[in-house]
């Protein structure tokens, strides 16, 4: 059975726990019977209550399908299915009646494995072992009176790989003895009779997905019983559904339960509300189902990823290889469908070590479109190393489609570019520092940050914490005093002046590809305007694009050469302000008044994540992300004040540098 639930309690802004189920685990109690169940996000509607289908209509839906896209638009030859129990019953029927619908019921075979029948038997107790050959296979030959049944009884039907690797060679090979093969139209394909409930908990077998065709795969096991039941299948095939068979995966708990195992699976996938739950089943029960949905899910979870497949040559280095894919990328940059997630892992490289002749190269490359998309990253290589006057004049140029700026200008102009797109990769370093512990407050809120909660926080409420879909914008901290207001959100951070005499608006858009990237339609907006902290509080997609008081930076660049400097000057302002306030925060979460707070965090995830060091402090340039540091420290649990000291003393914030937590020893990525 799972653990009980974690001691440790987080709540985060901008990262999540992935086995949050509200807003605080800390609110719920520790049997919570939700307690563990992940929801991956929605692809449908989510409903009230599961689908209301007869066993008629999906049984009418899979002939459908099977004679749509396997008989006609596949054209297939033949099928043939290895008949076992209640699936198989079901794709075998279904591929019959498909079938017959072009005069060739003789071409859906069923093969069942088992042992030879005797030819009598003293008592009655003696056929149960028999029952598919005494009670199944004479119904189904009635259904199915122009389709073949055979039994074979020379394969041992325990051995799974055995009875795949006979089927298909049964369905090519038409004579074993010489191994003649049958002429491709009178080759069967092998049916699968994996159904929804098996793929969700992946209880199939490794060698079943060496299947032709699985047509059942988004059919529970719930409806399968009912599509049984209208078939009329004998009443011995349904109850062995619900009964323990360890050779194929069925437990006694699940095999008992499956109608609420179903549903807990749709729950979880994000088709049902978790409410519908709590009216099928009580509390215990429903905590036992999904504590074995749970740990049946991680025991075969690598089924998702076999097989495995190596990413990389054995005869490349890994610079070598870096180097290819890098290549790649420049190949690729030209094109629509271009990510700009591709250039995620090699930006440290690419500003740091790839030469500006190679970012030329990329820019030239790239269309208007496929940049449109990378303009965050864009923006940030702008501050690459040996970057000449005119090659980051050219990068401008493709970036904002501008020309002849003064070069006092363009290199005020870049600068300001290079330092938004810093700010736009420098979220995951609020990952922690939002986290709550045992209900005390956040470092951040120790510093002064006051929470925010906003109606449109979330977008859907009933996805995990830990899935980027379920927030809209998130939530945020937000700090003031009298001359600034500064707020981080998941989405987005402001950084608002409020004194007259320097009135300036800056929102910087979170650009992970993760989260954030989609949420707002430029990577900044600047305005010259002083606005309320309720308005600020207010500002989302539409308003930041329909407000004529903002501008994103092409608009800004555009503009008069007298404007365009006071802007320009504004916005150095506004980034000095927002660097201060990162090196402050960082210095006081090295301080001696929190370092109480910091141990308690150290140790708590450290505790959770079962490791040494879940997280890593990181000496960074001010103006910097934190993808690329400077060197970081370990967090272990035996943490001392007198190593932080040390830290500052070797790095101190008048040196230019802040101290940031991150999840790697190298950064977090953009």
């Amino acid at each position: 059975m799972l653990k009980t639930i974690l001691n440790v309690l987080f709540v985060s802004v901008f990262s999540v726990s992935l086995f949050s189920m509200e807003c605080s685990l800390s609110s719920r109690p520790e049997k919570s019977p939700d307690y563990k169940l992940k929801i991956s996000k929605a692809k449908k509607q989510i409903k009230n209550s599961p689908r209301n289908l007869s066993g008629a209509k999906l049984f009418n839906h899979l002939v459908d399908r099977v004679y749509k896209e396997i008989v006609l638009e596949r054209k297939s030859p033949g099928l043939v299915v290895g008949l076992s129990g209640t699936d198989s019953i079901v794709a075998f029927l279904a591929a019959v009646k498909a079938f017959e619908k072009i005069g060739l019921a003789n071409r859906v075979v069923g093969i069942h494995y088992g042992k030879k029948l005797p030819e009598s038997f003293e008592h009655e107790s003696e056929k149960f072992p028999y029952w598919f050959q005494t009670e199944i296979i004479p119904w189904l030959k009635e259904q199915a009176p122009k389709s073949e049944i055979i039994v074979n009884s020379e394969v041992d039907s325990t051995k799974d790989g055995l009875r795949w690797g006979s089927l298909l060679d049964w369905s090519v090979i038409e004579d074993p003895a010489t191994g003649s093969m049958r002429a491709p139209e009178n080759q069967y394909w092998v049916v699968g009779t994996h159904n929804r409930t098996e793929r969700e908990l992946m209880t199939y077998s490794n060698m079943s997905m060496a299947a032709s065709i699985q047509f059942m795969t988004d059919i529970w096991k719930t409806e399968i019983l009912d599509i049984s039941r209208f078939l009329g299948v004998p009443k011995i095939a349904i109850e062995k559904s619900t009964q323990v068979d360890c050779a194929c995966g069925r437990l006694d708990l699940p095999a008992a339960n499956i109608p609420e195992v179903d549903a807990i699976l749709m729950v979880r996938s994000g088709e049902l509300r978790r409410a519908y739950l709590d009216k099928i089943m009580d509390p215990a029960k429903k905590q036992s189902l999904i504590n074995y949905v749970e740990e049946q899910i991680a025991k075969t979870s690598f089924k998702k990823d076999i097989p495995y497949e190596t990413k990389y040559p054995i005869s490349f280095s890994e610079t070598e290889q870096r180097d290819r894919d890098i290549q790649n990328i420049v190949l690729s940059a030209k094109k629509s469908s271009f990510e700009a997630k591709a250039l995620s892992p090699f930006m440290p490289y690419l500003v740091n070590e790839a030469g500006a002749g190679f970012l030329v190269e990329l820019f030239s490359q790239s269309t208007k479109a496929s940049l449109s998309k990378w303009q965050a990253e864009a923006m940030a290589l702008l501050g690459a190393n040996g970057l000449r006057n005119g090659q980051r004049d050219y990068l401008l140029e493709k970036l904002f489609s501008v020309k002849d700026l003064s070069l006092l200008e363009s290199q005020m102009f870049a600068k300001v570019a290079w330092k938004i797109a810093q700010h736009a990769f420098s979220f995951p370093q609020w990952r922690f520092t939002v986290q709550r512990i045992n209900g005390e407050k956040s470092m951040a809120e120790n510093f002064g940050m006051k929470p925010i909660v906003r109606e449109n926080d979330v977008f859907n409420p009933e996805l995990a914490m830990s899935d980027p879909g379920r927030d809209l914008y998130g939530k945020a901290v937000s700090y003031e005093n009298e001359n600034m207001y500064i707020e981080y959100r998941r989405a987005y951070l402001i950084i608002a002046s409020l004194d007259p005499k320097k009135a300036f608006t800056l929102v910087i858009r979170n650009s992970s590809n993760f989260f954030g990237r989609d949420k707002l339609k430029h990577v900044a907006y600047y305005s010259n305007q002083i606005f309320s902290k309720e308005q600020l509080q207010k500002l989302d997609r539409n308003r930041l694009l329909k407000d004529p008081k903002f501008m994103t930076l092409e608009a800004l660049v555009k503009s008069s050469t007298t404007e365009r400097k006071s802007h320009l000057k504004l916005l150095v302002h506004a980034l000095n302000a927002l660097a201060k306030f990162n090196q402050d925060f960082g210095d006081f979460l090295l301080s001696e008044g929190n370092f109480s707070s910091l141990k308690a965090m150290v140790q708590g995830i450290n505790e959770r994540q079962n490791s040494r060091a879940a997280f890593y402090l990181g000496v960074v340039k001010a103006d910097a992300a934190s993808w690329s540091p400077m060197t970081s420290f370990p967090m272990l649990s035996d943490i001392n004040f007198s190593s932080i000291e040390k830290i500052k003393q070797n790095y101190p914030i008048e040196d230019g540098w802040k101290y940031v937590l991150m999840s790697s020893e190298l950064g977090d990525l953009p």
